[in-house]
């Protein structure tokens, strides 16, 4: 005989909780991981390789999202800001 048994009841997502799953296809589509760009090559207009993401430098206000200010790359020994208005 076995038994089981649950820690976490089932709950069914209430209604505030619950987000219908276009919204969440459109955030997850639309969402890049900062985390996942440090180390990214940094490329200029014609392709060629100038520098690689260090840090990514964002605005924290009210807003759902964070706004993108613009990228920390390191340039050879160099460390420069790239502002976002710079970026393609």
């Amino acid at each position: 005989m076995s038994v089981v048994f649950r820690l976490w009841p089932r709950r069914r997502p209430s209604r505030e909780r619950a987000r219908p799953a276009s919204t969440i296809r459109f955030v997850t589509g639309h969402l890049i991981s900062a985390a996942g760009l440090v180390g990214s090559v940094v490329r200029n207009q014609a392709g060629g390789e100038i520098g690689r993401i260090k840090d990514i430098v964002v605005r924290w206000d009210d807003a759902a999202y964070p706004q993108v200010t613009g990228l920390v790359i390191r340039v050879g020994r160099r460390i420069t800001f790239l502002h976002a208005t710079n970026i393609a």
